[in-house]
């Protein structure tokens, strides 16, 4: 979560136009509200593939490491406990 944070303050400035996108959008057709929309748009894309990349492995190793050596997992799931 904390990593999360620092990738939203660092890209938050990204949000608004800058100069570039001044000079660079002027000429065309294209409001401030659309070119700040597809900026909200990129950053919650970046932070929404960001959020899946980073839980996705523990959302799937998490379990198999609880239920491991768990005796209770055993009795619950209907598994036979196996002794070394």
């Amino acid at each position: 979560m904390i990593l999360l944070g620092f990738i939203t303050v660092f890209e938050w400035d990204m949000l608004f136009p800058d100069r570039k996108d001044y000079l660079i959008l002027t000429p065309m057709p294209v409001t401030t509200r659309t070119v700040f929309n597809a900026k909200f748009a990129a950053l919650a894309a970046f932070l929404l593939a960001f959020t899946v990349a980073i839980n996705l492995f523990p959302t799937f190793l998490f379990p198999n490491a609880v239920l491991a050596n768990n005796g209770f997992a055993y009795k619950v799931l209907g598994k036979t406990t196996q002794f070394l």
